[in-house]
């Protein structure tokens, strides 16, 4: 099955999202295995084949769904701990 290169290019934003806030949320110190045990994860993983072609616009969705998890992820790891 072939993705039109809209979703193509909207499908590889949102890995790169995936990719560089991961990144991010580690240094501050999450773990791999929190970042896979996002729900956003698994949606990620099959969006090539749960999105159909005409409905691209549901990878904005997606996409904004990642950075709301990241977000909240980023806020649980900024918050100073008291000793």
């Amino acid at each position: 099955m072939f993705s039109v290169a809209a979703k193509q290019v909207k499908m590889l934003r949102i890995i790169l999202t995936y990719y560089k806030r991961g990144a991010e949320m580690i240094k501050k110190g999450a773990t791999l295995v929190k970042l896979k045990r996002m729900k956003v994860h698994s949606e990620i993983l099959k969006m090539k084949f749960s999105v159909p072609n005409d409905e691209v616009e549901k990878l904005d969705e997606l996409q904004n769904r990642l950075n709301r998890a990241m977000d909240e992820m980023g806020a649980f790891y900024d918050t100073p701990t008291e000793l």
